[in-house]
């Protein structure tokens, strides 16, 4: 068994989620998002006392028993037509599904050509029900990978840990790949010509070239007051933002 716990779960309006082998495991990742998504250098005794009182034991992944499960599949059952969101995000949605089909009727093994879209709002505003809208209109299988979890998983360089999700759910084919908590990859790059900030780049320019090669549909996530990497949204066929009224 493992130990599973959520932000709903202890009263926070957010659509994380954590799993993990031991207790000890799973406060990791929770740490981790609380400061890359909730900007908690700590978490509050009154939050850790919900999560000992509702953390819940749960069957370990399949591929991976007793360990952190950074992949998850989540049943679609949004649709387009019902989906409660300003008319700007369902025309972006839309705009999305088109595109995919006409990419796919296109492509050849040789030249795949996938869409990548950056969804941008805070936790609450409906990023993965919009998600789950898209892979139910094209027929696709929607998987939430844990941008955090990976780091806790894999270790190493952010841009490195994605490039080995991405070997994970490239086996299931084409899918929608929900990407929770990017902006700790691609966040704006700070000037400079030390070979780690190099390499960092190189990492994450092959990663995008990646993404963009994916015969599925990849929606990355940030806060609207993430400092994104101006060459990232440059790159992308589709930002959609969520904070946005119409």
């Amino acid at each position: 068994m493992a130990k599973e716990i959520g932000c709903f779960d202890i009263g926070m309006y957010c659509d994380f989620k954590a799993q993990a082998a031991t207790m000890e495991e799973l406060l990791a990742i929770v740490r981790v998002h609380a400061r890359e998504v909730h900007d908690l250098d700590e978490l509050p005794a009154d939050i850790l006392e919900k999560i000992h009182e509702r953390v819940r034991d749960v069957p370990s992944a399949a591929g991976d028993p007793g360990h952190t499960n950074p992949i998850q599949r989540i049943e679609a059952v949004q649709s387009l037509e019902d989906l409660l969101a300003p008319t700007h995000v369902v025309v972006g949605l839309r705009r999305i599904c088109d595109t995919h089909r006409r990419l796919r009727a296109a492509s050849t093994p040789h030249a795949r050509a996938g869409v990548v879209a950056l969804f941008v709002g805070d936790a609450g505003t409906g990023r993965l029900n919009a998600a789950e809208a898209v892979a139910n209109e094209l027929g696709l299988d929607l998987y939430r990978v844990d941008v955090a979890a990976v780091a806790t998983k894999y270790g190493g360089e952010p841009a490195e840990n994605l490039h080995r999700a991405l070997d994970d759910t490239e086996a299931v084919g084409a899918a929608v790949l929900f990407f929770h908590g990017t902006d700790s990859i691609f966040g704006a790059r700070t000037e400079g010509k030390d070979d780690h900030l190099r390499h960092a780049t190189l990492s994450i320019d092959s990663l995008i070239g990646r993404l963009e090669a994916y015969e599925g549909v990849t929606i990355l996530t940030a806060h609207p007051e993430d400092d994104i990497d101006p060459e990232l949204t440059r790159r992308l066929r589709f930002v959609v933002n969520f904070h946005l009224t119409d």
